[in-house]
């Protein structure tokens, strides 16, 4: 747990430094932060067998699509407004 929190911080800071000094907008943070995940998440899928998973979705119903799609769009909300919060305070609060 420690690490994760450790991890969690040091990103937190690595994106409010890229906010104040380079000047970025709120939606390139997003980007860069998106493409950083693909580094970690990409071997983690192909190691678990996320092709499987994915292949298997199509057959859900569509509740549960929803339900995913929305998990999606309050995970972008949720990470704009936590890059507001680096504009305006400390990244760890």
């Amino acid at each position: 747990m420690l690490a994760n929190v450790a991890a969690n911080v040091s990103h937190l800071l690595v994106l409010r430094k890229l906010k104040l000094k380079r000047d970025l907008s709120n939606t390139q943070i997003l980007h860069y932060s998106a493409l950083w995940s693909l580094i970690w998440l990409v071997p983690v899928g192909l190691a678990e067998g996320v092709g499987a998973s994915l292949r298997r979705l199509r057959h859900m119903p569509t509740s549960f699509m929803l339900v995913m799609l929305s998990t999606g769009v309050n995970s972008i909300c949720m990470f704009l407004a936590t890059i507001w919060c680096l504009e305006r305070t400390s990244g760890s609060t």
